[in-house]
């Protein structure tokens, strides 16, 4: 033990006399190395500051050894016999290890760390040897001695001794002593705690002589001692786990010094990285929460501009070096009213946004014409300028943003200028001044900005080239109107010497928001980005590429946050890209400068990188010919510019370019980022931090200078604007418009259908023109229509009106116009609006888009928020107890769909295009050519849903896990809210959502799913629609309806009560969720050659497809009535139109009125393409492809619209409808048949039937062929009956009885001659009744025939009247359902009363009758 004392000396000797803290570590046990046990010491952590101990100075001090010595007295070891424990001091390795041991008992540790502490304290030094005390005594006593003695560097000596030091290791009596230090180590951290307390300030003192910077004052304050003395624990015990080789041999003292001074080093470091840690922690919690004077709060994606290297290098120069600015320097300053936006304070007056449009364009002229002049980079060949720019930067200060130029004379200034100026400048003006500041005054006011902006007309041929071009708009305006000089040499000093802060600053600007949208704060862009491009001399060197690119930038729709002119070093530029430009060469003398600029907008960097274009100018030119790279670069070796692209690499390069330098002092300037606003709520604090820790901070900020530092990047208040999109623009181009606005950083905060009036009109500051377009006149006057069955659609009369939100919105709105026209006119949406301009008139901008800034008074112009819904009070109870709906898949159907969340509302243009327009995605049109898409009825934003409204939304039903998850997102959300209508809508809007799902594909349903959200029934629909929309919201789209010209106009067939229908009557599209479709008639002609061997399988597959047979009769065609079925393309050729004409009119053809909802386009489906073989390659199933063999005798005519419908009913069926009772006839003036108008005594007694010379039939490709009908044998036995089949017959959901009857008909060879659908009144019914009376049937037979419709058959076949019977004995007793229409059947029994019932029920028979009927004369 005299041993371990004399080293215990000697290492505390061999400190410097500068007292340092003792490394105070607690050592750690841990087995190693087999049975060896090693001790190694852990590394000196780091320590808070303080101001409580003087300032000393010293090299780092050596480890100190920590023993446990509690017993003088050894005992027996509680290992084997043959484990020897040694300790072994290596001064590289810093780890202890010993046998532990579990420890139950945490309580007493505390109490024993207290008492240990103060006994430690209290006792003399000469009463405490190496056997009195324990390791924490020994620790506190080193402590003591470290603080007293100064020691000097360790010599190899003291290792050699250490090596040959005797066994420090005591025997234990049990292995329970094995964890004692296990208790110690957590004792030790409660000790080192109270031990960095008292020396953490020396420590700081220290550093700082060494040359670490320090932490600035106001940054010290509220760092918590404790939590860093316990990660700094952790780290030093990880970092020192590893024990190193014991050092047996003397040779290993060289080894030692160097990993000493190895280790010395890495805590160096590591202490900086630590305090760097600190410094930008503590920057970040001063960063500033608002704009500059508290309206707002501050934008998104402005982070400290700190970094833990670029922060440390020298700064940037603003300005070149001392012996180049020699001589007078003038400040000329800018005020500019937001980012890119020159402040013109009203010289200009204009509409909006023309007038933004002229103050960017200034700004970019202003700032193009600066570059030129700077002297390295002046172009020749301009205008004269009496002064050259030495420096340039765009830079906020308290008195606001401007953009700063640091003027100097002229090499080549001429003599002879002040006798000039003075005679053209009032001596009061320049009494005092000197010549160079009269020469700049007398050139600003005497000079325009579009005279110096000498590459304007080579710069519009470069825009020109694109569609809807952004030209800059260069006002006629004096430079002195727009920029200011200043004289005094200070004023040049305070604008580029002052070193720039570490904060971005959000400047505001004069536009407004709509106060109850979305909260300010919380609408952001989820695509904002900044990104930051240094431009070379290169580029610099070319006004026109400078201005072109700035151009670029403000058509892209983004913001110049950071502009600085920079002479940076050459090792600076290397640092940030090795593609330089030859002129930034070593050996090319001086630097030249380069422009930095800083961009902040929607997807920055890839929008720059787009404008930039590839490096490569060759591969520029084949893959963006449009782009700077491929205009104006040259070749590859010397670049234009360069743009980093990688999220550290863009925040590198903005804190090395525009952000603040760590300083080497004890307070860094960082000024009142905060002061009290309305914004500038008390930020929670860290609970480690007290009273006292805020109070002493709050003191540190008051003693600051109140003004803050400049700020080289800025952001921009958010503003509002209203975006009407002319009636024109059709509906289905709404998604791409939000889609555009959307890709620009605008978010929505209202969207509405509204017809303008053009009082409203004015009020939005449009012209005269826009208002014929933008409020176009109703014609909807009954005389002019021609024709009541093509009625032309009315135009569309509603615009649709846009609450968009951005930062510096107004800046933008004239890059927003051209890009939403240049859109749609690249989607070719823009045919309609050419259509309603006059001829002479040009397609621009101002016809389709019209933006105006948010006001208050302008928004209830418009009708107030666009937000509203409906008061739940006054929606009728009726409405929504209603049990009845539209829910046929294969009608019109309503459906509502809800985009919830930031991410779907960024996305919602762009589903919407797939929805209004699936067309544009490459998909196969229809076989009719129509657009799938959905008909878009109404769309409305809400800032967030109501409980109410969220539990209609939720698609979760109460007491499933997810149900008040759901409500709450719901809740908390922005949503869209979109009403879409079209055939089939629930299951096709569904497949649409599974296909362009974000999240892909689900096993479960979770809350992820709300996102989009769609009514699942047509019931749950109605109620979201009455919840969000009323009546008038709900606006039908005519022009683009899917299934519109199958359907009635609108207000056809309405059921208003209390009001006369009307053609034009609003459509109430509440009504037709619960009513559902109408009932609607169409036409279907089977065409010769078709009908007569498969009638009754046509009208089986008709009766499946639930249509009813209102309507029925066989004609024979004349060449007039053809031309009313052809197609405007058959009639302009003469073969073709011959080959129809000839085809229809060769034989007779069946012609049928069926009744169904839908009824048209069902019919139209059913069909198929007119083109059998087309008909058969989308389906075989097809009528057309089953029964057609050309285009021209493709079986079946089916009327195309409803229009064609309705002309059909009136041309084949004017005598009236069979029991076909709806509003829509009535409407259209289609009257049903209350008696048969063939049906008369003195019609029939002068008909007589006769037998055909010859008969006409059509062959089996359309010819027609003659049939000589003189032979003995079918003269003898051919025979028509007459079938009448009462309504009992006829009626049948599924299976009719008739349909059995005519399939055995065809069956036994009957050929069908004639068939009527017929209405007998009472007389006629009493004249059949008659003509049959010799069955004994009449009274029965009277009462059939006015039980509703009859179908009446004219059949032929040999024996077909006397063997009726026998004929279908054989086969009908085998169905039902001809054993039935049996019962009912009237026949005749005689060739007599075939006769006369021929005569009576036809007026004529078909072209394959053997007979026909002819009239005799009275």
């Amino acid at each position: 033990m005299e041993k371990l004392e004399e080293l215990c000396t000697k290492q505390s000797k061999a400190l410097s006399p500068c007292r340092r803290k003792p490394l105070a570590k607690l050592a750690h046990f841990q087995e190693h190395g087999g049975d060896q046990k090693e001790v190694v010491f852990p590394p000196s952590p780091q320590s808070c500051r303080s101001r409580d101990v003087p300032e000393l100075q010293g090299p780092a001090e050596p480890p100190t050894v920590y023993i446990d010595l509690r017993d003088a007295k050894p005992h027996q070891s509680a290992f084997l016999p043959n484990e020897n424990q040694s300790f072994h001091c290596d001064s590289s390795t810093e780890d202890v290890t010993v046998p532990l041991r579990s420890d139950s008992s945490t309580e007493d540790e505390g109490d024993t760390t207290v008492k240990d502490q103060q006994k430690t304290k209290s006792m003399p030094k000469s009463s405490q040897g190496p056997r009195d005390c324990t390791g924490k005594s020994l620790l506190l006593q080193q402590l003591r001695n470290f603080r007293k003695e100064a020691s000097q560097p360790l010599a190899n000596e003291a290792s050699k001794q250490v090596l040959r030091g005797e066994g420090m290791s005591q025997d234990l009596e049990s292995l329970e002593e094995m964890g004692t230090l296990k208790i110690r180590r957590k004792r030790y951290l409660r000790v080192r705690g109270e031990a960095n307390k008292v020396t953490s300030r020396w420590l700081v003192r220290s550093d700082s002589q060494r040359g670490s910077p320090p932490l600035p004052s106001h940054v010290r304050h509220g760092v918590d001692p404790s939590r860093e003395n316990q990660k700094e624990t952790e780290d030093a015990l990880r970092s020192g786990s590893a024990p190193g080789p014991p050092l047996n041999k003397a040779a290993e003292s060289p080894r030692t010094e160097e990993s000493v001074r190895e280790l010395s080093q890495k805590e160096k470091q590591m202490k900086e990285k630590h305090r760097r840690q600190r410094l930008q922690e503590q920057l970040e919690r001063l960063q500033p929460q608002h704009s500059v004077t508290g309206k707002q709060p501050m934008a998104e994606k402005t982070p400290v501009l700190f970094h833990p290297e670029t922060s440390y290098l020298p700064a940037v120069n603003v300005l070149p070096s001392a012996d180049s600015a020699s001589g007078e320097m003038h400040l000329m300053t800018i005020w500019l009213s937001s980012c890119g936006q020159v402040a013109t304070c009203g010289q200009h007056s204009g509409r909006f946004p023309d007038t933004v449009l002229t103050a960017a364009s200034t700004y970019h002229a202003l700032v193009t014409w600066l570059l030129s002049l700077v002297s390295p980079l002046k172009v020749k060949g301009g205008p004269s300028v009496p002064f050259q720019v030495l420096g340039l930067q765009q830079v906020w200060r308290e008195d606001g943003l401007a953009l700063y130029a640091c003027l100097i004379p002229t090499d080549d200034s001429p003599a002879q200028n002040p006798t000039k100026i003075r005679k053209h400048k009032a001596k009061d003006d320049l009494r005092g001044t000197s010549i160079f500041y009269q020469q700049i005054s007398t050139y600003l006011s005497h000079t325009w900005l579009s005279s110096v902006i000498w590459w304007h007309g080579e710069l519009t041929s470069h825009l020109q080239s694109q569609l809807y071009p952004l030209l800059p708009e260069i006002p006629v305006v004096r430079l002195s109107c727009i920029t200011a000089v200043n004289p005094d040499p200070k004023a040049v000093e305070k604008a580029f010497a002052m070193p720039a802060g570490f904060y971005w600053q959000t400047v505001e600007t004069d536009e407004k928001y709509f106060p109850h949208s979305s909260d300010i704060g919380a609408s952001t862009d989820l695509d904002t980005e900044v990104a930051v491009v240094l431009l070379f001399e290169t580029l610099l060197r070319t006004p026109v590429a400078v201005h072109h690119t700035l151009q670029l930038i403000l058509r892209a729709g983004l913001d110049i946050c950071g502009l600085r002119l920079l002479y940076p070093q050459h090792s600076v530029l290397l640092s940030s890209t090795d593609k330089l430009p030859s002129a930034y060469a070593p050996e090319a003398g001086k630097v030249p400068p380069v422009l930095a600029l800083g961009v902040r907008g929607p997807n920055a960097r890839s929008a720059l990188q787009d404008i930039i274009g590839p490096s490569d100018p060759q591969l520029a030119r084949m893959t963006d010919g449009s782009s700077i790279n491929a205009i104006y670069c040259r070749s590859h070796a010397e670049p234009l510019a360069y743009l980093p692209h990688t999220d550290s690499r863009v925040h590198r390069e903005l804190c090395l370019y525009f952000g603040g330098r760590a300083c080497w002092e004890e307070v860094l300037l960082a000024g009142v980022q905060n002061p009290a606003c309305k914004y500038n709520k008390t930020r929670p604090q860290s609970p480690v931090c007290n009273r006292a820790t805020v109070d002493q901070e709050r003191a540190d900020l008051q003693d600051m200078a109140p003004s803050r530092p400049p700020a080289t990047l800025v952001s921009t208040t958010k503003g509002d604007v209203i975006v009407v999109v002319s009636p024109a623009v059709p509906p289905h181009a709404y998604g791409d418009v939000i889609s555009v606005c959307s890709q620009r950083g605008f978010t929505l905060q209202g969207i509405k259908q509204q017809r303008l009036s053009p009082k409203r009109a004015i009020m939005l500051s449009m012209t005269a023109s826009q208002v014929a377009v933008f409020c176009p006149n109703k014609i909807s006057s009954a005389t002019e229509r021609s024709s009541r069955e093509d009625l032309p659609d009315e135009p569309r009369l509603h615009c649709l009106i846009l609450l968009l939100r951005k930062e510096n919105a107004g800046h933008h709105v004239p890059a927003l116009v051209r890009g939403l026209m240049k859109e749609l006119a690249e989607r070719g949406l823009l045919g309609e609006l050419r259509s309603s301009l006059p001829p002479s008139a040009e397609l621009g901008s101002a016809w389709g888009i019209h933006v105006a800034p948010y006001t208050d008074s302008l928004l209830q112009t418009l009708g107030g928020n666009l937000s509203a819904v409906p008061d739940l009070g006054m929606v009728p109870l009726d409405l929504l107890c209603r049990r009845s709906y539209a829910s046929d898949p294969e009608m019109e159907q309503v459906v509502i769909l809800t985009l919830v969340g930031k991410e779907a509302l960024k996305s919602a243009g762009h589903l919407l295009c797939h929805i209004l327009r699936p067309g544009c995605q490459k998909q196969p049109p229809n076989s009719e050519g129509l657009d799938p898409g959905f008909e878009l009825l109404s769309l409305k934003w809400l800032p967030r849903l109501t409980r109410s409204q969220a539990k209609e939304v939720s698609p979760f039903e109460v007491g499933d896990t997810c149900w008040q998850r759901s409500l709450n997102m719901l809740m908390s959300s922005p949503a869209l809210v979109c009403a879409l209508r079209r055939v089939n809508a629930f299951g096709v809007l569904a497949e649409t959502l599974k296909k362009l799902r974000l999240l892909g594909d689900k096993q479960r349903m979770g809350t992820g799913d709300l996102q989009r959200v769609m009514a699942l029934t047509p019931e749950t629909a109605f109620r979201q629609a009455a919840l969000f929309f009323s009546d008038k919201e709900l606006v039908a789209d005519c022009t683009r309806r899917p299934a519109g010209k199958y359907l009635p106009p609108a207000g056809r067939g309405a059921r208003a009560e209390g009001a006369e229908t009307r053609r034009g009557h609003a459509e109430s599209l509440f009504a037709y969720m619960q009513a559902g479709a109408q009932l609607l008639c169409t036409v279907l002609l089977i065409k010769p050659g078709v009908w007569a061997r498969s009638l009754a399988k046509i009208l089986r597959k008709l009766v499946l497809e639930k249509f009813s047979l209102v309507g029925m009769k066989h004609i024979s065609l004349k060449p007039d009535i053809v031309l009313g079925f052809l197609c405007s393309e058959a009639k302009q050729e003469p073969a073709i139109l011959e080959a129809h004409s000839s085809y229809l009119t060769s034989g007779s053809s069946l012609v049928l009125c069926l009744q169904r909802e839908n009824a048209v386009k069902k019919l139209v489906d059913l069909l198929g393409p007119e083109d059998p073989t087309l008909a058969h390659t989308l389906d075989p199933c097809l009528w057309r492809a089953q029964y057609g063999t050309s285009s021209v005798q493709n079986g079946f005519y089916g009327s195309g619209s409803y229009h064609a419908a309705v002309r059909d009913t009136k041309l084949f069926f004017p005598e009236g409808l069979c029991g076909a009772d709806c509003l829509v006839l009535k409407e259209e003036e289609i009257e049903n048949m209350q008696r048969d108008p063939v049906v008369q005594p003195e019609h029939g007694k002068r008909r007589r039937v006769v037998r055909r010379e010859t008969r006409r039939q059509l062959g089996s490709r359309g010819t027609e062929q003659q049939q000589s009908l003189d032979r003995p044998l079918l003269d003898t036995l051919c025979q028509t009956t007459c079938l009448i089949l009462p309504g009992i017959t006829l009626r049948g959901s599924e299976h009719p009885p008739c349909l059995g009857l005519l399939d055995q008909l065809i069956g036994r060879d009957f050929t069908v001659t004639g068939i009527r659908l017929t209405v007998l009144d009472k007389a006629q019914a009493h004249l059949v009744s008659e003509t049959l009376s010799s069955e004994g049937r009449s009274v029965s037979a009277m009462h059939s025939l006015l039980d509703g419709a009859c179908l009446v058959v004219a059949a032929q076949r040999d024996n077909a009247v006397i063997c009726f019977d026998s004929l279908l004995d054989s086969g009908h007793r085998q169905k039902q359902a001809v054993q039935d229409c049996m019962r009912h059947l009237l026949y005749p029994q005689t060739e007599k009363q075939a006769e006369e019932l021929l005569c009576c029920l036809f007026d004529s028979l078909t072209s394959n009758s053997f007979y026909r009927l002819e009239i005799q004369d009275s």
